[in-house]
């Protein structure tokens, strides 16, 4: 969650996108910034990505924000 996504990043996304894979946005470190700061900088990185910001998970595995989100994502992969 600290950068915006880079060359290599967009590239991924886009190669998942082209190939139909689905992948789990998961933006890490979140404890290192205040609630309203982790809203602008996933808004910046969704739109650096071209995709919504529903589309990501904010995690932190210090204060665990996002554990249970992240697990049912997993689990929804695993069932899909």
């Amino acid at each position: 969650i600290r950068r915006t996504p880079g060359l290599e990043e967009t590239d991924l996304v886009e190669w998942f996108n082209q190939y139909d894979i689905p992948i789990i946005k998961v933006l890490t470190k979140a404890d290192k910034f205040k609630k309203g700061k982790q809203q602008s900088q996933l808004a910046l990185i969704a739109k650096t990505l071209g995709t919504g910001n529903d589309d990501f998970i904010i995690f932190s595995a210090k204060s665990r924000l996002g554990k249970s989100q992240l697990w049912d994502a997993i689990e929804r992969f695993i069932n899909f």
